[in-house]
């Protein structure tokens, strides 16, 4: 039930975000992004993989922001936009045909790691600490 309410609240933190605070925190420290690339149709694997990214945002809280972009044909277009705003819309173009898809970015937006079909979590953390230790 914890994962489902720590999803819940992920969900509702990118909801409301600004493209602004995808790139850096409140104090202006950038951090790691985490991308998410996925379609609702994709029940099983997307749904195994969105618990473990939300706990791992929940270790990294204060280094590590997550964004999810949603595929599906009734929201592409929006989606499209939304990463074009925030730096992303290559890394979108390469891996909508793969999902889910993670992308790992480093504080200065270089993408470190490409992650597509479900992995493990030990995957998805290794990645992200590579793009921690990148400066």
């Amino acid at each position: 039930m914890s994962k489902l309410i720590t999803t819940l609240m992920l969900l509702l933190a990118l909801l409301f975000a600004g493209p602004a605070s995808f790139a850096a925190d409140d104090a202006g420290v950038k951090k790691v992004t985490l991308v998410f690339v996925f379609d609702k149709s994709c029940r099983i694997s997307c749904d195994m993989v969105r618990p473990l990214l939300a706990e791992i945002e929940q270790t990294y809280k204060d280094r590590l922001r997550v964004v999810e972009l949603d595929i599906s044909p009734d929201v592409k277009q929006k989606t499209e936009k939304k990463a074009e705003e925030l730096g992303f819309k290559s890394f979108l173009a390469d891996t909508s045909d793969w999902y889910p898809a993670v992308g790992i970015f480093n504080r200065s937006g270089k993408k470190v790691k490409e992650l597509l079909g479900a992995q493990s979590k030990k995957k998805y953390v290794a990645a992200v600490e590579k793009a921690l230790a990148d400066n």
